[in-house]
This record gives structure tokens, C-alpha cells and sequence, in this order.
């Protein structure tokens, strides 16, 4: 009885804490109604404070009637992610409905897309849209990518999930005690990513994009979300130098905050040189740049250069999750389909704000098949894996394949489900694909790189919201709470 009394308690706890994250989302909305009255000469101001109004007093009077007495278990933490993630959806969508033409549906779809720094879009007209909207969502996703940090950094770790624990130990032994509790540990978190955002916006900005361009695209280019307020992307600036900065900085945003932090606080040690998974992403990005230079060049009859510029920054893109494009890469030629499948797949690194399937267990997997590549030939060669000078167990090892068939299973589901929804096969495949790795994106006329999601069924749509939001919770998260045994009191 007192198990299940505390249990109850905490998970009232997670209720109010979703009551606060939701009450913030109101807050936030505050922003775009600023925008709305110094940009867009005083229109939809009403939209945004009305929801602003709406969404805080619904989020405070949940969290404020819910009592806070009871510390938050690892059991009931799993719930945090997938309550505060689908109720700030829910919250977000109501001022894209109230200030657009967006129906219901629409207008959550955007909104699960920006939090979960999908990128995938509904709106067709991005250039004529208010400027209000358009940072609301730029907005969205920003919020969404420090969200995907604090999660992937501290708390999956912490709950020992797809073999994110191996990173609790660097996190929370690796750093002084003054740092160690999570409080102090989520502000390093938000102070690089602030940083990282206004040293993006400056970059955007000294190299010819408008402030308003420059601010909402430095918000996703972090975030790695691949909003614009263009329908070009970042063709519509035909800039070399724009597309360079945004390659270093969706780079950025792909690679661990931990080790920002290490380098702003002296441990140069323990930085970007000696993580293991930083040095295979890195790899992989040049590989492929240097593979799809070539190939795009040849097949599409272009200099060396000019393959380079549309290779590089597209390959970036997909890479590290963003969604970016300034080409249709579907169109290079029959190579490019299975290749930018393969990159939306692998993701950038744990502990970033990108997604995918992620370099570190991509990585695990590389040598586990190397391991049993030499023990089919030294039988009794005794194998240790090591990542980041840390022996990886057995159990570690299977924790990664199992995510991994899960990750592929999932996709396999979703894909079913959209060809259920009628949609033809390049379409389904590669809108499963892109919805759970949080890519944006897909292939084929439909929705490639210089389509959108509107003209798609509302079941299409409803499958990919869950989809997008399967991929941000790390799959097993939602599986678990799935199992009548996480519902019973211990």
C-alpha cells in the first residue's frame, strides 16, 4: 500500500511538471505576438496572446492543483518525456491554428514537427506567410532542440535505456561536484546552446541574410531542424559563404554539448579529439562528402566545385538531421536515393540535438561486426570493446542491437501503415524513414526536398505525428510504457 501510495503521488508529480512545461509554451507564445505587432503591422498579435492566455492559465491550474510532494522515481520519469512532449504539441498548436488557415490536424503536425526538430512541413507558402508564424515555428524548434539535449544527455543516461548508459559515467564522474547535480548541469547545457545560437545568428547575419532571416535561421540551424521562411531553403540565398556557415553550425549542433562544455571550462583532455563517436561522425561526414562530390559532379556533369558546394552542405543536412536542402538531391541520380536513405538513418551524436539512429550505437555496431568478422577467423582471439577508453559489456552490446532492430521495426510499421494510408512506396518508405529518424524531408514528387506534406491524407499525417514523436522518445521509451507491468504498483 505505501508503494502504491508514493507511485500515485509521483505520478502527479510528473502531471505537474507537464503543467509547468506547458504553462512555458504560453509564455514563449508571448514572442511571436512582439513579432506579429512590430513586423506585421499589428496583425495576429490577438491569435498569439489569446493562446498565450489560454495555454499558461490551462498549464498552471493542472500543475498548481497537483501537489509537488513526492520525488519523481526512474519508473515515472520514463512518463516525463512523452507527456511534456505531446501536451507542449497540443499547447503549440493552437496559436498555427488560430493565426493560419491550418485545420486541426495541420496545425499539430507542424507543431509535433517543430518540438520534435522534424522539419517536415504542411505550409506551402512560406514567403508570404506573416513573420509571426514563421518565428513561432523557427521558435518551436529551437525549444524542441534543447529539450532533445537535456533528455539524450542527462536523463536517458540516467535511466539506462538503448545503451545510453554508458555516457552516465563521463557525465556525472567525469565533471567537478559542483557541476554534478543536474540543476547546474542543465544551465552549462542551455549556456552553450544559447551561445552556439547567437554566435550563428551573428555568422548568418555578417554574411548578407536579413536580421529576421538571420535570427530564425541561426533558431533551427542549432536546433538542427531545418525550418526556413523560405520555400527555397537555403537555395533562395545562392550564397556559398550563408551555406558554409550553416554546414559548421548544423555540425555543431550534431556533436555532444558535453564536450563544449569540457573546452569553455579548461578540460581540453577530454574533449572533441579523444570521443571515439565524434571521431567516427566525422568520418562518415567526409566519406560521404567526398563520395557524393564525385558522383553528383559526374553524373550531372558539373565541375568538381560545384559538386562539392551542393554535396557538402546537403549531405550536412541530412546527416545531422536538419532538413535543409538547396537542391532536389533525389534528382542527382539513382545513387543518391539509397545514400541519403542511409544518412537520414545514422544521425548525428548522443548528446546533440540531432537524431537518427545515432553515431554511437552506429558506431557499436561497426565493432560488433568487425568482432565477429576476426572470430570467425581467430576462434579463440578473446575480443574487449572499448568506447571512450571504457570497456563496453555484453549486455551494453545487445542493448545497441535491439535498439537497433526496434529502430528498423518501427520504420517498417510506419511505413505499412502509410501504404495502408495510400501512399506509393517511395513515398511511404522514405516518409517512415524521415519522420522516425526527425529528418524532414522524404523522397520522390510528394514530399522531397522541395515539396511539403500538404497534400497528404489526414491519416498519413496522423501516422507520421506518431511517428516523429516514436523517433524523439528513443522508441523504447513508448514500448515500455506500453507493458501492463510498468502500470503495476510495486
Amino acid at each position: 500500500m505505501l508503494g502504491s501510495a508514493t507511485s500515485d503521488r509521483s505520478l502527479l508529480s510528473v502531471l505537474g511538471l507537464t503543467g509547468y512545461v506547458v504553462a512555458g509554451i504560453g509564455v514563449f507564445c508571448l514572442l511571436p505576438a512582439l513579432v506579429a505587432i512590430t513586423l506585421d503591422g499589428g496583425g495576429l498579435w490577438e491569435a498569439f496572446l489569446l493562446s498565450s492566455l489560454l495555454i499558461t492559465s490551462v498549464g498552471l491550474l493542472v500543475a498548481t492543483s497537483v501537489p509537488a510532494s513526492a520525488r519523481i522515481a526512474n519508473r515515472e520519469a520514463l512518463l516525463i518525456m512523452p507527456a511534456t512532449l505531446v501536451a507542449s504539441s497540443f499547447a503549440a498548436a493552437l496559436p498555427l491554428y488560430l493565426a493560419t488557415d491550418l485545420n486541426l490536424v495541420d496545425a499539430f503536425f507542424e507543431a509535433v514537427s517543430a518540438l520534435t526538430t522534424t522539419g517536415a512541413t504542411i505550409i506551402t507558402n512560406l514567403d508570404v506567410q506573416p513573420r509571426s508564424v514563421l518565428f513561432w515555428r523557427s521558435l518551436l524548434q529551437w525549444l524542441g532542440g534543447i529539450n532533445v539535449v537535456v533528455i539524450g544527455m542527462i536523463l536517458l543516461p540516467r535511466l539506462g535505456l538503448s545503451g545510453m548508459h554508458i555516457f552516465r559515467l563521463e557525465l556525472y564522474e567525469g565533471m567537478e561536484k559542483a557541476v554534478v547535480r543536474l540543476l547546474d548541469l542543465s544551465r552549462w547545457v542551455i549556456g552553450v546552446y544559447v551561445l552556439l545560437t547567437v554566435f550563428c545568428f551573428i555568422a548568418f547575419a555578417a554574411n548578407g541574410m536579413t536580421s529576421f532571416d538571420a535570427l530564425n535561421h541561426a533558431l533551427t540551424t542549432v536546433a538542427t531542424g531545418g525550418f526556413s521562411t523560405h520555400n527555397d531553403s537555403f537555395a533562395a540565398f545562392d550564397s556559398a559563404a550563408i551555406e558554409a556557415c550553416a554546414v559548421a553550425f548544423m555540425l555543431a549542433g550534431s556533436l555532444p554539448l558535453i564536450r563544449f562544455i569540457q573546452v569553455l571550462r579548461g578540460d581540453m583532455g577530454r574533449g572533441f579529439a579523444k570521443d571515439d563517436q565524434v571521431r567516427f561522425f566525422l568520418l562518415v561526414w567526409a566519406l560521404m562528402v567526398v563520395l557524393l562530390t564525385v558522383l553528383v559532379s559526374v553524373e550531372n556533369d558539373l565541375t568538381l566545385r560545384a559538386g562539392f558546394r551542393l554535396a557538402v552542405f546537403n549531405v550536412t543536412s541530412i546527416l545531422t538531421g536538419t532538413g535543409f536542402a538547396t537542391s532536389d538531391f533525389a534528382s542527382w541520380g539513382a545513387f543518391s536515393i539509397p545514400l541519403f536513405l542511409l544518412l537520414m538513418v545514422m544521425g548525428g551524436c548522443a548528446g546533440s540535438t540531432s537524431c537518427g539512429l545515432k553515431q554511437f550505437r552506429v558506431y557499436m555496431l561497426f565493432l560488433r561486426l568487425r568482432e565477429h568478422l576476426l572470430s570467425m577467423v581467430q576462434p579463440n582471439r578473446v575480443m574487449v570493446t572499448r568506447f571512450n577508453g571504457q570497456t563496453v559489456d555484453a549486455a551494453t552490446l545487445e542493448s545497441v542491437t535491439t535498439y537497433f532492430f526496434i529502430f528498423v521495426l518501427t520504420i517498417g510499421v510506419t511505413m505499412g501503415a502509410l501504404s495502408m494510408a495510400g501512399l506509393d512506396f517511395v513515398t511511404a518508405f522514405s516518409g517512415a524513414v524521415s519522420a522516425v529518424a526527425n529528418v524532414g524531408p522524404g523522397l520522390g514528387p510528394v514530399i522531397g526536398p522541395v515539396s511539403t506534406y500538404g497534400l497528404l491524407p489526414d491519416s498519413a499525417k496522423w501516422i507520421l505525428c506518431v511517428g516523429m514523436l516514436l523517433g524523439r522518445l528513443e522508441i523504447l521509451v513508448f514500448l515500455i510504457i506500453l507493458m501492463p507491468r510498468f502500470w503495476r504498483h510495486s
